[in-house]
């Protein structure tokens, strides 16, 4: 075979290995507006330490009473963060990024994200985080969604078939959200700590309570509830 065959031959497989690789993708945009009100528990607005991640958590369904299981189940599909190039622009208040789901379930995010794989319908988070550690009196979470609650199916957030061939991108936004697991969105409190209540926001991290600590307030309140009942 001569050289030029081996040229038409190389430049067909690259071709058709781009084609492959367009049509057996989804990709799936998601962020929130630009000057949004993003805070913390506090009123406060986020700084560059807190990451914005969307995934999903497969079958396991996160609740405000199970948040130290939270980070083994949590499968990150895309990641925003400091400095505005990464996706979080601390300055103009908006976090944006874009991943594709390729053939296989897994994705394509830059930089590259631990190989997780995404079923089809599993049900996808925007999480926000500055630690995941949910023993640490600082941590600020936030996990929002868009699900069937609004009973509009159409919209929800929930990760296509691998090989879907869908060219238009799927977009999710926090103005879309439409339920908040923890902390704020779009006016509306969900689980977690917080010590202003802003009037209008887009989102809101709440407190991380410290296991511990939220048994000793349980405790406390007990203790106090049954002191009042003897009392009676």
């Amino acid at each position: 075979m001569n050289i030029f065959m081996k040229r038409i031959l190389l430049l067909a497989a690259m071709v058709f290995g781009l084609g492959v690789t367009a049509v057996h993708s989804r990709t799936i945009d998601w962020g929130s507006s630009v000057g949004g009100s993003i805070l913390d528990s506090n009123g406060v607005a986020l700084d560059d330490s807190y990451i914005f991640e969307l995934g999903s958590f497969g079958s396991f369904v996160p609740t405000g009473d199970n948040l130290d299981q939270w980070q083994s189940n949590w499968k990150p599909f895309d990641r925003a963060t400091a400095p505005a190039a990464n996706g979080w622009n601390s300055t103009f208040s908006y976090f944006a990024s874009s991943a594709t789901l390729l053939n296989g379930g897994v994705s394509d995010s830059s930089p590259p994200l631990p190989a997780y794989s995404f079923a089809p319908n599993e049900q996808a988070y925007i999480f926000i985080y500055n630690s995941l550690n949910a023993y640490n009196f600082l941590s600020e979470w936030a996990l929002i969604t868009n699900n069937s609650l609004d009973l509009n199916t159409a919209d929800d957030w929930l990760f296509p078939v691998p090989g879907d061939k869908t060219e238009m991108p799927l977009e999710w936004r926090v103005s879309g959200a439409n339920a908040v697991i923890y902390g704020g969105v779009n006016n509306q409190q969900g689980a977690g700590n917080y010590t202003v209540d802003p009037a209008n926001f887009d989102l809101q991290t709440h407190a991380v309570p410290e296991p511990a600590g939220a048994l000793l307030i349980g405790i406390t309140g007990f203790l106090t509830l049954l002191r009042r009942r003897r009392l009676r």
